[in-house]
């Protein structure tokens, strides 16, 4: 047999190239299924977020387009593992042509060489025909790490404070709502630690010696807001009380090295400098001074298209050793 035919039957005899390819295929079918029945469950759910629609419209159809590839690629492997079965047949004949040309007599030799020329016709066929099998595969690694990027951003706890705090001159959210006098105006609070949107009276957990930082924004319901004028943070104890279980602050000044408040009234009249009260949201620093439970609370009061709100949100602190 010709070097060349020889080098392809000692590579492939023996081979089993199916029993690998078809694990594959097993493997790859069932992440398909798991993906979409993950799609499905993710698609009828009512939650709405920004990373979660960045799932559904980017992250499941980029990673699909990749399992149908991979998939397609493996039915290509399948094709040439099926041609390659065949090859080595043919190969094998035609080894056994040679070995009969070389050992026959001089009047059977040209039977023999017309079957090596027609098996040698048909290698050159198999193998011409594997060396065609193409896959059309387009890579989308750089795009979907772009993906991937926008899904962290869109998920991290800036961007969420962010969404949560919106733009004050954007009155699209803010209405008045038509029991406004007598309605509950509560402030909105937001965990700038744990990326968590807090409700009235929640219990908050703590540390004897930590201190969490929530940003304070204004209610829709009161009207969009012009200025603010008075935040407050009362803990239930006096300056004097050397038991406090908790002490905290209203920061109004975005400059992170700077603590000020606001508060119109006249016992008070303060007015930070410098600082733009065209806002709709301010800082509570909460530190946990001692070992127990108490309710603490934030006071705002602001400038709006209904008036002046006077709005507040209570919070629960459970401090700990």
């Amino acid at each position: 047999m010709k070097s060349n035919y020889q080098k392809y039957y000692d590579a492939l005899k023996g081979k089993d190239f199916s029993s690998p390819i078809s694990k594959y295929k097993t493997a790859v079918s069932d992440v398909k299924a798991k993906v979409d029945s993950t799609e499905s469950i993710i698609n009828s759910s009512s939650w709405v977020e920004k990373g979660l629609e960045i799932i559904k419209s980017s992250v499941f159809p980029s990673f699909k387009e990749q399992l149908n590839q991979l998939e397609n690629g493996l039915d290509v492997l399948s094709s040439a593992v099926s041609k390659i079965q065949e090859l080595v047949s043919k190969l094998e004949e035609l080894e056994e042509a040679c070995n009969r040309y070389d050992s026959c007599e001089e009047k059977d030799k040209s039977s023999y060489a017309s079957r090596i020329d027609s098996l040698e016709s048909s290698v050159d066929s198999l193998i011409s025909s594997i060396n065609g099998l193409s896959l059309d595969f387009s890579s989308s690694n750089s795009s979907f790490s772009s993906i991937m990027t926008n899904l962290k951003d869109s998920t991290s706890i800036e961007t969420k404070r962010k969404e949560f705090i919106g733009d004050v001159n954007d009155t699209s959210k803010y209405f008045i709502d038509p029991n406004y006098p007598n309605c509950r105006k509560d402030l909105r609070l937001f965990d700038n630690e744990t990326g968590e949107e807090i409700t009235n009276e929640q219990v908050i957990h703590m540390k004897v010696g930590e201190t969490k930082v929530f940003t304070v924004a204004v209610p829709f319901n009161a009207g969009a807001v012009k200025r603010i004028i008075r935040t407050t943070a009362a803990d239930n104890s006096g300056q004097g009380d050397k038991n406090k279980i908790t002490s905290s602050k209203s920061d109004i000044n975005p400059d992170p090295n700077v603590v000020d408040y606001v508060n119109y009234q006249s016992q008070y009249n303060h007015w930070p400098k410098d600082v733009d009260l065209h806002t709709n949201y301010y800082e509570w620093i909460v530190t946990a001074e001692r070992v127990g439970k108490r309710e603490i609370s934030q006071t705002c009061e602001y400038e709006s298209t209904a008036g002046i709100p006077k709005s507040m949100i209570g919070i629960i602190v459970d401090v700990t050793e």
